[in-house]
């Protein structure tokens, strides 16, 4: 009789949502990295595809107040809400990058706090005596 407003349907499916954002990042990683192997002729016809959708992707998340947290690159600090899955490989005093985010950190746009933690691969970086 009554019909749920859009609002309280994305509520009611934002653990869907969530999963279904962690599931395309995944996939988005492995069409980047296939998009590398591509013949570099066909390679921009691909990647319009693939721009337009990562937009409509954004919009969705937007919607939902979602944003991804960009980590590759980033200096890693255990304060993170990140689970390294290879920090037993380094020792205490390495100073260490997020090499891969295996999944992303998610996070409310409303307020900051944390929809889901990421998982991610890390890596040593060698500093420079200059840098210390």
């Amino acid at each position: 009789m009554f019909k749920k407003s859009k609002k309280h349907i994305v509520e009611d499916n934002s653990k869907q949502i969530v999963d279904f954002i962690v599931e395309e990042y995944r996939f988005l990683k492995s069409y980047v990295s296939l998009l590398n192997k591509v013949l570099s002729d066909d390679r921009q016809k691909y990647k319009s595809v693939y721009d337009f959708h990562v937009q409509k992707i954004a919009d969705i998340m937007a919607e939902c107040n979602l944003k991804i947290v960009e980590l590759e690159g980033k200096k890693y600090d255990d304060g993170l809400s990140i689970t390294p899955l290879n920090i037993e490989d380094f020792e205490k005093n390495d100073v260490l990058i997020v090499k891969q985010v295996i999944e992303p950190l998610i996070i409310s746009t409303k307020d900051g706090s944390i929809i889901r933690s990421g998982t991610v691969m890390l890596e040593k970086i060698e500093i420079q005596e200059e840098e210390k």
